[in-house]
């Protein structure tokens, strides 16, 4: 599994680009942040949480 994540306010990677990055990957899914760049940093409790998941799926 692929976990595509993005900041929603980020000027590198577009949201187009994520998605068509989900059609590469295998089982690959795009996690949006809310109020974040373009990389996001992991330590909001959102964010943690999808990573967790994400890993111990």
């Amino acid at each position: 599994d692929t976990l595509v994540m993005r900041g929603a306010e980020s000027d590198l990677l577009s949201r187009a680009t994520a998605h068509a990055m989900t059609q590469r990957g295998p089982k690959a899914r795009v996690v949006e942040f809310a109020g974040v760049g373009h990389a996001p940093t992991l330590v909001a409790g959102d964010q943690l949480a999808t990573v967790t998941s994400f890993l111990l799926a």
